[in-house]
């Protein structure tokens, strides 16, 4: 006689496939603090998905295809920086720096440490740049997290206040897609040192623990400048057409990149 399942574990079961098939909706509020301009994120993930909606922008990444959209709402239109377009606007960027290195070099040393100084205002992390913990915790609406402080270089540092995955409802499944986008990144535009925020496992070993930061704060000299604070969190199935492009827009070729 074949053994009975209990029902309790059947329940367990089917709910335990649910959540692992189900898609994810992570909501932010951020505020400039010089401006006091307000805004908010919206963020989709599904297996190889993403779009970010930051309102009258969006993008959107498809790993099967490894092609990232830039949508703006209010033209109606869209740019497409697919594998091939990453590979020339590396190459553009490379050759932009040797240029203004050349052009560095020739200047007068005062000149040229003025001009070090405003690039390492603008410069995003570098690949090696860590995480390294304050010693601060605190509580970002019902989550307990740790703070820990990136520095950028010409006194710009993040504080991100990282909460362990398991407390905020998320998995690193629910994450892999942002992971694949930052390793695109890495890999075919290795300038863009920022991708590194989303490099989770070199982030894990950093902060000691799997964590998604639930605040962010951008300062400048101590100074804070951009604060942005995660909202909510939500495992949903996603409308079919939340990765499409929306209907009626126009391509506008991304400048300088030509095809």
């Amino acid at each position: 006689m074949r053994p009975m399942i209990p029902l309790s574990a059947v329940v367990l079961g089917l709910m335990m496939m649910c959540a692992a098939h189900a898609d994810v909706q992570i909501s932010s509020e951020s505020i400039n603090a010089g401006t006091g301009k307000t805004g908010s994120m919206n963020m989709y993930l599904a297996a190889d998905r993403l779009k970010m909606d930051m309102g009258t922008t969006e993008m959107i990444y498809r790993d099967d295809t490894g092609t990232v959209y830039t949508v703006m709402k209010e033209q109606h239109q869209y740019m497409v920086l697919d594998p091939a377009a990453q590979q020339r606007m590396a190459a553009m960027m490379a050759g932009m720096q040797d240029k203004l290195r050349q052009q560095m070099e020739a200047m007068p040393e005062a000149q040229r440490k003025q001009m070090e100084a405003r690039m390492g205002a603008m410069t995003p992390p570098k690949p090696d740049s860590s995480y390294v913990k304050t010693g601060q915790g605190k509580t970002v609406g019902s989550w307990s997290c740790q703070v820990f402080r990136k520095t950028l270089g010409s006194g710009s540092t993040i504080d991100a206040c990282f909460a362990p995955l398991g407390t905020i409802g998320l998995t690193r499944d629910d994450l892999a897609i942002l992971r694949k986008l930052g390793q695109r990144m890495q890999k075919t535009m290795p300038m863009t040192g920022g991708m590194n925020s989303i490099d989770f496992d070199s982030q894990t070993q950093q902060i000691g623990f799997e964590g998604y930061p639930v605040q962010t704060v951008t300062s400048m000299n101590g100074a804070p400048r951009t604060t942005s604070t995660m909202t909510s969190v939500e495992h949903l199935t996603l409308p079919a057409d939340t990765f499409e492009l929306p209907a009626g827009y126009t391509r506008q070729e991304m400048p300088g990149l030509g095809k």
